[in-house]
């Protein structure tokens, strides 16, 4: 896919082997994926996209527990190179330099003498290249290394020094290094151009036009079989894409095929059905008719029979189911108590009065638990800590809740919060003297409308006074979950909150506020959009606050 050029593809491929890897709980394959899917991003342009990656790809090798501390630290550092080589492609030379330092150093610490090189070249070729004045520093540093180690005379570093000696004017030690270049056995195509360009500069700065013709002359033969070698492969790359192109053509030309002829033979053999079962029917209807209707009544007899022996059975068995519950209540050592489909108080055991001596007079007159209340003392807490071991099942309460003991719903809630709970459902209890109803659907749409209104006011306002998108947003404001999807950034919790139709039934409206108090204090905004977003901020607390007090 690289080859031919298919980022899409090789991001694919590249993503499918991460999560297996992930499965798999490869650590080190984790790392390396994530440098080729950077490696990937930064070949097509997207350089956010690759640093991001790489920074990823560090952070799981930091937590690779297969590799030891020197061969860990090394793979950390050449990650941070591609980053330096990032920067740097981003304008932001001086941070480049100041990581390669960074780097440098660490590779000094370790002698790892062919790592240093390598920084040397990149470093010097970068100060080169953008005109630094740190390019001093590391050409000295490079001509060292050229003398005293033999194995670093390899092409690209000896053509970034001879161009560095061209800079620094110092011609005749250019020229040397230019024919001990030349005569490299494994130069590159790209290395010798370089050198043979140098060479004809020199050469006009020393009036030697011949000299001069010649290196260009050759220099612009191995530029242009280098563009007829480019212009092969994308023809080669173009001839494979159609034929690839061309065969899924074929393939789904023959599916195509294939599933037409088997619906004509599935519509073939059905009307042959159809007319058969037709020709039964006209002849033997008023004798099937007859039998058929015996049979049903037969059948419906013996099923109203069968219903009302389960009915018995599931009736004893329930009763029996009851009173045992009842006699197990009783012996827990926990306050707990049983709360009917109409939210009344049923059965209480002893712990519950020993502790809470009213928990009598509740059973007695069966006094009312209002839904709502109860339910945000118990969901209150499970919204401020994801780690809080309640665990309520609630029957949603009805308008017109069954009387008899077979539809009567019961809830066992357990001591789970503590005395804080039971207090609090105490203190509501005892001073209740009507069943509060549920929120009507009307007064749950409204709220989640204004819910919509608020959030979407509020990323536009932020749209148009920063230029960022709603990704920016949920980054910043670090509220709202962020995934990647077939290479991207996506925010998809934010955007069920920007529509009716995909919010959720009980939507998170502390989302909301927060998001809006952040775009209020960390936005610039005109005044028409800081007025309408405080308004509407305020008409979301003044809901909730009704609701809560309803």
């Amino acid at each position: 896919a690289l080859k031919l050029d298919d980022y899409q593809q090789a991001l694919h491929y590249f993503q499918e082997s991460l999560a297996r890897k992930r499965a798999l709980n490869d650590t080190r394959g984790i790392a390396v994926t994530l440098v080729n899917i950077g490696h990937v991003f930064h070949q097509s342009g997207e350089l956010k996209q690759a640093k991001f990656f790489f920074v990823e790809a560090m952070q799981a090798l930091e937590h690779d527990p297969n590799s030891s501390p020197s061969a860990r630290r090394r793979r950390l550092l050449h990650t941070e190179e591609n980053l330096a080589q990032i920067e740097a492609e981003q304008g932001n030379i001086a941070g480049a330099l100041a990581r390669l330092r960074r780097i440098d150093h660490n590779y000094q610490a370790k002698d790892w003498q062919r790592d240093q090189q390598r920084i040397e070249r990149v470093a010097l070729a970068l100060c080169v290249n953008a005109d630094h004045p740190c390019a001093s520093y590391w050409g000295q540093r490079t001509q060292a290394r050229l003398k005293r180690d033999s194995w670093a005379l390899d092409g690209p570093t000896i053509t970034i020094f001879t161009e560095w000696l061209y800079r620094q004017h110092a011609f005749q030690q250019a020229k040397q290094w230019l024919h001990r270049g030349l005569a490299l056995p494994h130069l590159t195509e790209d290395d010798r151009k370089h050198l043979l360009s140098l060479k004809a500069k020199m050469a006009e700065q020393q009036q030697d036009w011949q000299t001069a013709y010649r290196a260009l002359k050759t220099a612009s033969t191995i530029e242009r079989q280098q563009l007829q070698a480019k212009h092969a492969r994308s023809v080669q790359n173009l001839k494979s894409r159609l034929f690839i192109q061309a065969q899924n053509v074929k393939l789904a030309e023959l599916e195509s095929q294939r599933i037409r002829q088997d619906l004509a033979l599935a519509n073939s053999q059905m009307q042959v059905s159809l007319l058969a079962a037709l020709l039964l029917l006209s002849v033997a209807g008023v004798i099937l008719f007859m039998q058929r209707k015996k049979r049903l009544w037969l059948q419906q007899k013996l099923q109203l029979n069968e219903d009302l022996r389960q009915h018995e059975s599931a009736y004893q068995a329930l009763k029996e189911e009851h009173t045992v519950a009842l006699s197990a209540l009783d012996k827990q050592l926990t306050p707990q108590f049983i709360i009917g489909a109409d939210w009344r108080i049923e059965k209480v055991n002893r712990a519950f009065i020993e502790r809470y001596p009213m928990a009598k007079h509740w059973q007695e007159h069966h006094l009312a638990i209002v839904w709502p209340t109860l339910f945000t003392i118990l969901s209150a807490r499970s919204e401020d800590n994801e780690h809080d071991d309640i665990h309520v099942d609630c029957p949603a309460p009805t308008a017109s809740p069954s009387s008899s003991s077979e539809a009567r719903l019961s809830l066992l809630v357990s001591d789970c919060e503590g005395d804080a709970l039971l207090v609090r459902v105490a203190e509501q209890a005892a001073g209740s003297a009507k069943v509060t109803s549920s929120p009507t659907q009307d007064d749950i749409n409204t709220m989640r409308a204004i819910l919509v209104d608020l959030l979407f006011t509020c990323v536009h306002a932020w749209e148009r006074a920063t230029g960022k998108d709603k990704v920016d947003l949920a980054e910043a404001s670090g509220i709202w979950r962020i995934t990647i999807d077939g290479g991207r950034l996506r925010t998809r919790s934010l955007d069920r909150y920007l529509s009716l139709n995909t919010m959720p039934k009980r939507p998170r409206w502390r989302a909301v506020v927060q998001t809006a108090h952040f775009v209020l204090a960390e936005t610039r905004l005109s005044a028409a959009e800081r007025q309408e977003i405080e308004h509407k901020l305020e008409k979301v607390l003044a809901e909730i606050k009704s609701r809560q007090l309803a």
